[in-house]
C-alpha cells in the first residue's frame, strides 16, 4: 500500500512539473509573439507616420525608458508580491497597447503610447523570466534556455502572421487590433495558469529557523562575478536586438525594397533559426559549457550581420539575419540563467536587475542607430551591432570552461521532462 501511495505521488508530482513547464513556456510564446508583431509592422506605422529614423529612435527609447523604471521597482515587487498579479500586468496591458497603436494618427501620440507599451512589455518581461528562474530552482534543472526558444517561436509566428496579413490586403492598424484581441484572451487565461512557487521549502533546522537572512544590496549583486557577467552578455545582446527589432523592417522593405512577405519573413527567420539554436544549444550547454558556446555564438552572429550589412540584396540580407538569429539565441537565456543561479538568496531581484540594465541597452540603442541613421546611413549605423558581436566573444572569454548546474533542490525526484 505504502509503495502504490509513493507512486501516485511521484506520478502527481511528474504532472505537476510537466504542468509548470508549458504554462510558462505559453507565456514565454505570447511575449515573442508580440515581439514579431511589433517589429513587423513598425515599418508601416514609421511610414504612416513620416518619421526620421532619429524620430523613430526617439520614441523606441521613450518606451525603453518607461520600462527601466517600472524594472527598478519589479526587482522588489517580485520578490514581495504575487507573480501572477506582475504576469496579468503584462498581457493585460498589451491588449491596451496594440489597441492604441491602431489609433495613433500622430508622434506625440505616439510618444505616449509607446511610454505605456514599455511598462507593459516589462511587466510582461520581469513575470516570464522570474517564473523561468523560479522553475529552475525549484526543479533544479536547465530550462531557461527551451523557454527562450518558445520565445523565439512566438516572435517567428507573429512576424509571419502580420507579414502574410499585409500581404493579403488587411491593413496594419487592423492587425494591431486583432494582436490586442488575442492578449485580451491571453489575460483571461492567465487568471488560471497553474505557478511555480517556491514556498514549499524544506525544514530547516531548529537552529537556524530564527535566523535572519540578509538581502544584498543592488551594489553587491552587480559584484556578484556570475551577474556581473550576467549583464555584460544581455547588454550586448540586447543592442543588437534592438537594432534588429527596430531598424531591420526599415533596411529590408525601405533600403533593400524588400516588400511586406520577404521582410516579414526575415525576421521570422531571425527568430525562427533563434528557436532553433535555443533547442540545440541546450544540450551543447550540458556537453561544453558556456565559454565555448557563447564565443561561437558571437563569431556566428557577427558572421551573419557582416553578410547582411554587405549585400544589396534582399534574398543574402535574410541569409545573414538566419546566422545571427542562431548565433544570438544562447546567449540571453545562459545570461539569465547565470544570474538566477549566481547563489543569491533573491534570485528574482538578480533577474530583474539583468533585465533592468539590459533595458538601458534598448534605451541607447535606438537613440544611437536612428541618429547616426538620420546623419550617415542605416546601413552605416547597423556596423555598431558587428562590434557588439566582437563584445560577446570578448566576455566568453571571462565564463568558465565548464560550469557544474548549482541550484536549490527542492523535492526532485530526479525526472526529466524536457525533449
Amino acid at each position: 500500500m505504502l509503495h502504490k501511495l509513493l507512486a501516485i505521488h511521484r506520478a502527481s508530482q511528474s504532472r505537476l512539473r510537466y504542468t509548470h513547464f508549458l504554462t510558462i513556456l505559453v507565456i514565454y510564446v505570447g511575449l515573442g509573439f508580440h515581439v514579431g508583431v511589433w517589429a513587423v509592422l513598425l515599418a508601416d506605422l514609421t511610414n504612416a507616420l513620416k518619421l526620421s529614423p532619429a524620430l523613430l529612435g526617439i520614441a523606441l527609447a521613450s518606451q525603453s525608458g518607461s520600462g527601466i523604471l517600472l524594472l527598478a521597482s519589479g526587482s522588489f515587487l517580485a520578490d514581495r508580491f504575487s507573480r501572477r498579479l506582475i504576469l496579468l500586468l503584462g498581457p493585460g496591458g498589451l491588449c491596451l497597447y496594440f489597441g492604441a497603436l491602431s489609433l495613433v494618427s500622430n508622434y506625440p501620440l505616439l510618444c505616449l503610447v509607446m511610454l505605456i507599451g514599455g511598462l507593459c512589455t516589462s511587466c510582461y518581461d520581469l513575470a516570464a523570466n522570474t517564473l523561468g528562474g523560479d522553475y529552475e530552482r525549484l526543479y533544479a534543472h536547465k530550462t531557461m534556455t527551451l523557454f527562450h526558444a518558445g520565445f523565439s517561436a512566438g516572435a517567428a509566428l507573429g512576424a509571419l502572421a502580420s507579414a502574410l496579413a499585409l500581404t493579403l490586403g488587411m491593413n496594419f492598424r487592423s492587425i494591431y487590433l486583432a494582436t490586442g484581441i488575442i492578449f485580451a484572451l491571453l489575460t483571461v487565461a492567465a487568471c488560471c495558469f497553474p505557478l511555480p512557487t517556491l514556498s514549499h521549502k524544506k525544514p530547516m533546522a531548529i537552529n537556524q529557523q530564527h535566523k535572519p537572512i540578509s538581502s544584498p544590496s543592488t551594489i553587491a549583486l552587480l559584484c556578484t562575478p556570475l551577474v556581473a557577467l550576467a549583464i555584460s552578455l544581455v547588454c550586448l545582446a540586447f543592442f543588437t536586438d534592438g537594432a534588429i527589432e527596430g531598424y531591420s523592417s526599415l533596411y529590408l522593405r525601405n533600403l533593400l525594397g524588400s516588400g511586406a512577405l520577404l521582410g516579414g519573413i526575415g525576421i521570422a527567420i531571425f527568430h525562427f533559426t533563434g528557436l532553433l539554436g535555443r533547442l540545440v544549444s541546450t544540450a551543447l550547454l550540458r556537453n561544453y559549457g558556456e565559454r565555448l558556446v557563447i564565443t561561437v555564438s558571437g563569431l556566428c552572429a557577427g558572421t551573419g550581420l557582416l553578410l547582411a550589412l554587405s549585400t544589396t540584396n534582399s534574398l543574402l540580407a535574410v541569409s545573414g539575419l538566419l546566422l545571427v538569429g542562431l548565433g544570438q539565441s544562447p546567449v540571453v537565456p545562459t545570461a539569465f540563467s547565470l544570474a538566477a543561479q549566481s547563489g543569491s538568496q533573491q534570485g528574482a531581484r538578480a533577474v530583474a536587475l539583468v533585465t533592468a540594465l539590459g533595458y538601458s541597452v534598448f534605451l541607447i540603442s535606438p537613440l544611437l542607430i536612428g541618429t547616426l541613421a538620420t546623419f550617415f546611413s542605416l546601413r552605416l549605423a547597423l556596423v555598431l551591432t558587428i562590434v557588439t558581436s566582437i563584445g560577446i566573444v570578448l566576455v566568453a572569454r571571462k565564463l568558465p570552461p565548464s560550469r557544474r548546474f548549482q541550484a536549490q533542490i527542492i523535492d526532485n525526484d530526479g525526472e526529466d521532462i524536457t525533449c
